[in-house]
């Protein structure tokens, strides 16, 4: 599973295990590959700047699909 994030905002743009090469700009986008298999629809992360900040659940009741 890979992860792009926004580097200027910290928020994720793209997870999956496909072709990631639209978010390929470094100075754009930060590309994750955790060492363990994470699921990027059940948890918040962020990008900070220098590390991929695991968050809290994604409520269940959430409907907004951030």
């Amino acid at each position: 599973m890979k992860m792009a994030f926004k580097i200027d905002t910290g928020e994720m743009v793209a997870y999956g295990t496909g072709e990631l090469s639209q978010w390929s700009d470094d100075s754009v986008f930060h590309i994750h590959v955790p060492e363990t298999a994470v699921w990027p629809g059940d948890i918040i992360y962020t990008y900070d700047g220098t590390n991929v900040i695991e968050g809290d659940p994604i409520p269940l009741h959430d409907l907004t699909g951030s």
